[in-house]
């Protein structure tokens, strides 16, 4: 089971965003925050994770191709189509 929970130390607030058992709860919190028991817990709030930003990446421009493509060379020969 996923518990998601956000704590904020400024203001001794525990914010959890689904339910979870009391049981699960109160062992995983306990390791974490020894002192839990001052703090103000909060159910029903609806948490905004923000992930990681990443920069706008745009390809470079390349032109599109019109028309029929030029070959430079030589023929050695127009009626053999060989080209040097």
């Amino acid at each position: 089971m996923i518990m998601k929970v956000e704590l904020d130390f400024d203001n001794k607030i525990i914010k959890l965003e689904t339910d979870v058992k009391l049981l699960e709860f109160v062992k995983k919190i306990t390791e974490i925050l020894p002192d839990w028991q001052s703090w103000t817990l909060e159910t029903n709030t609806t948490i905004e994770w923000v992930g990681p930003t990443y920069p706008n990446i745009r390809p470079p421009y390349v032109p599109p191709y019109i028309g029929t493509p030029i070959w430079y060379g030589t023929c050695a020969d127009p009626a053999d189509g060989i080209y040097l």
